[in-house]
């Protein structure tokens, strides 16, 4: 998709009203392969062109897709605000899918923020929104995220159930790396719920199944995991490698809070090594 989509890019000056198209397949490349950062010129270029042409739905949709570039790229503060313009938007254009889609978006800047209740409380409008409209691919994206937030708040039984749900869900719609998405999360649930041996096995395993998936950074979160739980076990050396290995790959993917977060475990395990 990248050198397509880069050759899309490169057609823009012929395409007339078409280019902004072209720039959002190249958005969509870059994100899907887990450049992110590199994305937002691409958004921001089609949101200019098609606030332009006066194309008021077009722009909404680059808006809602640009608060997970966003986010993903560590710009929670710009992410809320185009998220806020949004929804003003697709309120004005009666979108139920694309409202829907916008909340599960906005919970997710506010999960990587840690404010869970606000996380928690656009995940639930996503799901309301998306049973509205029998969009079942939309509820399990909303219920996986449900499930992270029940996870932070030790609501286990909660989260597991949520999880297989999802997992359900995008397994009967044929979406394998989702699916995937969600045994990794109920792998880290393991972690949390102190279940140390079963959460290492599963991290593993989903670490393996990424890596068959090609998942871009999804070998690197779960090695960044198992680098929180070395930590828990007092495993440092092994914890200090993890975390070393997950920082050099998010940093080559351009995702700066993940980076971090392998840094500071890192940095703790070395010095408990020291």
């Amino acid at each position: 998709a990248l050198p397509l989509s880069e050759r899309l890019v490169s057609l823009a000056p012929l395409a007339g009203r078409r280019a902004a198209w072209c720039h959002r397949g190249r958005a969509v490349a870059l994100h899907a392969n887990g450049l992110s950062a590199a994305a937002i010129e691409h958004y921001r270029r089609a949101l200019e062109l098609h606030t332009a042409a006066g194309e008021a739905l077009e722009a909404a949709r680059v808006r809602r897709s640009l608060v997970d570039v966003l986010q993903m790229s560590g710009q929670a503060s710009a992410a809320l605000a185009v998220g806020a313009e949004a929804r003003r938007a697709l309120a004005e254009l009666g979108e139920p899918q694309l409202a829907a889609q916008l909340e599960s978006n906005l919970g997710n800047v506010y999960f990587r923020l840690e404010r869970f209740r606000e996380a928690e409380s656009c995940y639930r409008q996503a799901i309301e929104g998306f049973a509205a409209i029998n969009d079942r691919t939309g509820r399990a994206f909303a219920l996986y995220n449900l499930a992270n937030v029940e996870t932070n708040a030790h609501r286990f039984d909660s989260a597991a159930e949520h999880f297989a749900e999802a997992e359900a869900l995008f397994s009967a719609g044929g979406l394998a790396v989702l699916a995937a998405d969600c045994r990794y999360g109920s792998a880290y649930l393991e972690f949390r719920r102190g279940r140390y041996a079963e959460a290492q096995a599963a991290l593993e395993r989903s670490r393996e199944e990424y890596a068959a998936l090609e998942k871009p950074g999804g070998p690197a979160l779960c090695t960044l995991d198992l680098a929180e739980l070395f930590l828990k076990l007092e495993a440092y050396r092994d914890a200090a490698r993890a975390a070393r290995s997950a920082a050099e790959d998010f940093a080559e993917l351009g995702l700066l809070a993940e980076r971090a977060r392998a840094l500071y475990f890192q940095a703790l395990a070395e010095q408990r090594l020291d």
